[in-house]
């Protein structure tokens, strides 16, 4: 997916990571440069190292400035998610290798306690670079379920099942890339870099959240589909006044569209996809509500019971597709209130 870094991680396998500053974050001149001040553990420094790294935290800055602006101005980590259209892994892949290079020249010079800072840093464009690895992927997941939705809403539940595996391999894609993210990266040494440190946690539960999200989706999306296909055969049975044959098509729709409000409505709002997904949700909910007035009426019908209660259970499916604007534009739903 991208170029090899050109930095070996191998180069500090003897290095003891235990931090040997105090609040380091971002005010890297201040600590490092040159009008450095005492520090509440002092720790040797090489001139040519230190101004190396001063090079790094200045394209570290570039990157995260780059990372979060994608979002707006005043965004941070937490903002950018799958429905950032702008967001171009690329550019930030090549921002973090570029930021990771002075660190590399920086160990020629470094005395050992000056390395594990050294060490930090790299964690920091490490992070930056695979965390937009998986970015990359959760939007073209989020882009395949935006073009499922399209199709479900238009009623082409193959196309809709189809893009299903199209999430499944963006979303497995992202889950391979998040592993690492997750199990290799220090969260105290990527501290040393405020904005990141500040929302480190945050940000991987928000990625695992987005990640669950996908699977629910996916889910919906396939539950939908096979409630449409139902849908499909149940309502026009039902008008054709073959109560008895619409009765198991209408059955499976109300249990499909149910399960598909569901999976949708359960996403979590942090990923930022749940606006969509609850949208979804309530165009499922007004098809469920109407597939189970139709059965209904059906089975009063089917079962010689009084006939105002057919007439009630027939409106009632009539009023749940007018309760939802995007239900009712459905070209089986429209059939209901024609």
């Amino acid at each position: 997916m991208g170029s090899e870094r050109n930095f070996s991680m191998g180069d500090f396998d003897e290095v003891d990571f235990e931090f040997n500053e105090s609040s380091f974050e971002a005010n890297f001149d201040s600590r490092f440069g040159e009008n450095a001040g005492p520090t509440p553990t002092p720790v040797e420094t090489d001139p040519k190292a230190t101004e190396l790294m001063a090079t790094s935290m200045d394209r570290i800055r570039e990157t995260y400035a780059t990372y979060v602006g994608y979002a707006g101005p005043e965004a941070n980590l937490l903002d950018v998610d799958a429905t950032t259209e702008s967001f171009h892994a690329p550019k930030i892949r090549t921002l973090a290798q570029n930021a990771r290079a002075p660190l590399e020249k920086a160990t020629e010079y470094a005395p050992e306690g000056q390395k594990n800072i050294i060490l930090s840093l790299v964690q920091v464009t490490t992070f930056l670079e695979d965390l937009a690895r998986v970015r990359e992927a959760l939007i073209d997941a989020y882009d395949e379920f935006l073009f499922a939705v399209e199709r479900i809403y238009a009623e082409s539940t193959l196309r809709a099942e189809q893009t299903t595996y199209n999430i499944d391999d963006y979303r497995d894609e992202a889950q391979s890339l998040y592993r690492p993210l997750k199990n290799e990266i220090d969260a105290e040494a990527v501290s040393v870099f405020n904005p990141i440190g500040k929302v480190y946690e945050e940000k991987i539960d928000q990625v695992r959240a987005e990640l669950q999200a996908f699977r629910e989706v996916r889910a919906g999306v396939k539950s939908a589909a096979r409630g449409i296909d139902a849908f499909n055969q149940g309502v026009p049975r039902f008008y054709e006044q073959n109560y008895e044959r619409a009765l198991s098509p209408l059955s499976t729709a109300q249990f499909s569209f149910g399960s598909a409000q569901s999976s949708f409505g359960i996403v979590d709002e942090s990923t930022g996809i749940q606006e969509k997904a609850n949208e979804v949700a309530g165009v499922m909910e007004a098809l469920e509500a109407a597939a189970g007035a139709l059965h209904r009426a059906s089975e009063v019908k089917v079962d010689d019971e009084p006939q105002p209660e057919f007439f009630e259970a027939r409106r009632a499916a009539e009023r749940a597709v007018e309760s939802n604007d995007i239900a009712s534009d459905m070209r089986t739903a429209e059939q209901i209130i024609t």
